[in-house]
């Protein structure tokens, strides 16, 4: 019985832990990070392979805030290079895409001729 309670103290120590670490970002919805260190590093690498700086999508006075639609079209984006890594590349055993695959460093990616 003893080690069951600890076992339990162990296990509800663990959620508290993942809920504290949930608070620290607001408004994620499609990456998979719970820290401001994680997506910080992602963003900065976002940006650089569509080149565009932050405030492209994120209003800097309230970063969790949708007013953008840029924001908004690049969960889309991101939801599709999810989907397209998930369920086709790493089926194919392929590298998987990112932003830079279509955008190479531009708003928007060329269009085909």
């Amino acid at each position: 019985m003893r080690f069951t309670i600890i076992g339990i103290i162990i296990m509800l120590s663990s959620v508290v832990a993942q809920d504290t670490l949930k608070t620290e970002l607001k408004n994620v919805q499609v990456l998979p990070f719970t820290t401001t260190t994680e997506i910080k590093e992602f963003m900065k690498s976002m940006a650089q392979e569509l080149g565009v700086k932050c405030r492209y999508c994120h209003n800097p006075n309230n970063l969790a805030s949708d007013e953008k639609s840029n924001k908004r079209s690049a969960r889309e984006m991101l939801r599709m290079v999810q989907h397209i890594n998930g369920n086709v590349m790493d089926k194919l055993e392929l590298r998987s895409i990112s932003c830079w695959t279509c955008h190479r460093g531009q708003e928007r990616p060329d269009k085909k001729d």
